[in-house]
């Protein structure tokens, strides 16, 4: 019986003589520009290759021919990009942490076997989501990546993710200097620290953390880390003490001489206490973040220079700085609205003219009632002043 012919479809070049003829229509893709390897591919895509394989098998069964022309070419890349037992083939530099099927069952042992790790060569580790009742002991230029979405709560209830919760000790120990990396986890510490230095260790330690969550319901003890110099970087994060008088961080090292702390994109909860003796710059620096505690430093250095940079819009910020100082404070309020009647800025005695600067800011009250200066010299103590209408947030 003649095959009837669509007059509106185009025509199609009939098969070479002797060829054979696919009972399946269209033509397969061409997958022939796949690259070998694809580093930090995700896992849905591990799962569609071993569909694409496991289909590919199904039809030479049935058909008991072998695979041929784009057959052929898509299970050549899959070989290349999934192994026999069907997992990723991931670059040298990355490993997988899981309770199964992965390179390592704990993240410590995956952090054991690196040691080579450099500024010029990053490692990542990949880790399911689970609970990980370890305190690792990290090493620098290692990246902890957590597989899964972002969680939408600062408890992690709505996605999987990640959990490392020590029974006791801190979550994270740093064991030398150079920059640490955090993406996609939680750290649940008990009552301790969630990065605890090396004990006599000055050197400069940077903790770089996005897309996260640092939690712990009960602690008397800051959130994040005491004494030893650091510096914090969080971006697209939730940094909540227990309630904003709890304490966040507690500095006391006189050998220190500068702190740090940036987010952006964040929510950061909780006190943050610089204690030194002779700390000679204190960094707190927000980019479209909320912050909801309090800053005090105490007992800093003649002619040191703190700096309060706060570039956010719906933020509410407390800064206490009380004792004798003798530093110059330079603070910088950028596109800042004050949610909440508190003073702002509460300096106490001693501080050679503070400069305040605020620049298309929303206060709750007028700026000379949300600052308090005892014994100071005010002839600086606010350069200028813009305020924003409340529309413009």
């Amino acid at each position: 019986m003649a095959r009837k012919v669509d007059p509106t479809q185009p025509e199609h070049e009939s098969p070479p003589q002797g060829a054979e003829i696919s009972p399946y229509p269209g033509n397969l893709l061409n997958y022939t520009n796949l690259p070998d390897k694809q580093a930090y591919i995700d896992l849905i895509t591990a799962e569609i290759f071993n569909q694409n394989r496991a289909g590919l098998r199904a039809l030479t069964t049935e058909l008991g021919v072998n695979l041929k022309g784009n057959c052929y070419d898509l299970n050549d890349r899959i070989s290349k990009v999934i192994t026999p037992d069907g997992k990723l083939v991931l670059p040298e530099t990355v490993f997988s942490v899981g309770k199964e099927n992965a390179d390592f069952d704990t993240i410590q042992a995956a952090v054991d076997s690196i040691t080579d790790a450099s500024a010029s060569k990053i490692y990542t580790i990949r880790i399911y989501p689970g609970l990980y009742e370890e305190s690792i002991v990290m090493k620098p230029y290692i990246c902890l990546k957590g597989i899964g979405l972002p969680p939408m709560s600062h408890d992690g209830s709505f996605y999987l993710m990640p959990i490392i919760a020590p029974p006791s000790g801190s979550c994270i120990k740093t064991t030398s200097a150079g920059n640490y990396y955090f993406d996609n986890i939680k750290l649940s510490p008990p009552n301790m620290f969630a990065f605890g230095f090396q004990s006599g260790y000055s050197a400069n330690v940077k903790i770089n953390f996005a897309n996260g969550i640092i939690y712990s319901s009960n602690h008397t003890v800051p959130l994040l880390a005491e004494s030893a110099r650091w510096e914090f970087n969080f971006r697209n994060s939730v940094i909540a003490a227990q309630n904003n008088a709890k304490p966040l961080i507690y500095a006391e090292n006189p050998a220190m001489t500068a702190y740090s702390f940036k987010a952006v994109n964040s929510f950061i909860r909780g006190t943050i206490e610089i204690a030194e003796v002779d700390i000679e710059e204190f960094y707190f620096y927000l980019n479209k973040s909320h912050f909801n505690g309090k800053i005090i430093c105490n007992n800093m250095m003649s002619c040191a220079e703190l700096i309060y940079s706060i570039w956010t819009n719906h933020n509410a910020s407390l800064a206490d700085i009380p004792g004798d100082i003798n530093s110059y404070i330079r603070a910088l309020f950028s596109q800042f609205r004050q949610s909440g009647t508190g003073t702002i800025f509460d300096i106490s005695t001693g501080t050679d003219k503070p400069i305040i600067d605020f620049y298309q800011c929303l206060l709750s009250e007028t700026p000379s009632s949300d600052f308090t200066f005892n014994n100071t010299d005010r002839s600086n103590s606010i350069c200028s002043c813009s305020i924003f209408s409340d529309e413009l947030f």
